[in-house]
């Protein structure tokens, strides 16, 4: 019965025209479940925002921003707190002893002395065999300056290495080195060789001269 009733009313309504107008009783337009408006699709609203995402990476940099800026106020940490750190075991540093020491500068001794004995040895061969003998003393004079300097720690170890290998070069007859040596010397250290210094340049001189006449004959 029900069933029959909607569906006349239904009906009616489709059959009523355009220019009917409604009472005060009759059922609004926007109730009826088959109205027009049904078909109508709705609209999208397109102008709604929507919150943009934030990244991984901005995300952990206000993350790390905010616990660094609540960090600063932050008291340090108490000295019971810290760990200990571990350092490498190393062997334990022990002073030289007297007897090292005292042999160690035997040692270096005993090499200074045993190359102004091989310097003076060279240089005294050379001058016998080369210079002649007007000339002898002072070469002598500044040579026995130089042995003076040597002893009295005026010549660093420099100075008698280049020494002994000028000696080394005239008594081989290598005028070359010994000259380049020579000019060397002087050149570096000249405020402690200029007062003997001229007794070697003689010797390279007179060792020239000799190797110049002897290859002229």
């Amino acid at each position: 019965m029900d069933e029959k009733f909607s569906d006349d009313a239904i009906s009616t309504q489709k059959s009523l025209p355009s220019s009917y107008d409604p009472g005060w009783n009759d059922t609004p337009k926007w109730a009826s479940p088959y109205s027009g408006n049904a078909n109508t699709p709705t609209k999208r609203i397109l102008n709604k925002r929507v919150p943009f995402p934030l990244t991984s990476g901005e995300s952990k940099s206000n993350t790390g921003n905010q616990s660094s800026a609540t960090g600063i106020n932050l008291p340090p940490p108490p000295l019971g707190s810290v760990t200990g750190v571990k350092t490498a075991p190393h062997a334990p540093l022990v002073a030289p002893s007297d007897a090292n020491t005292q042999l160690t500068c035997t040692i270096t001794k005993l090499d200074k002395q045993q190359a102004l004995n091989d310097t003076m040895a060279h240089l005294e061969f050379v001058i016998q065999k080369y210079v002649t003998h007007n000339k002898v003393d002072e070469v002598q004079k500044r040579l026995d300056l130089m042995k003076s300097f040597w002893l009295d720690d005026k010549l660093n170890d420099s100075i008698q290495q280049k020494i002994l290998d000028i000696s080394r070069a005239l008594k081989e007859e290598d005028v070359d080195k010994a000259d380049k040596l020579h000019i060397a010397l002087m050149i570096d250290h000249t405020s402690v060789c200029s007062a003997w210094i001229p007794c070697i340049r003689h010797i390279i001189s007179a060792l020239k001269e000799k190797k110049l006449s002897s290859s002229d004959t």
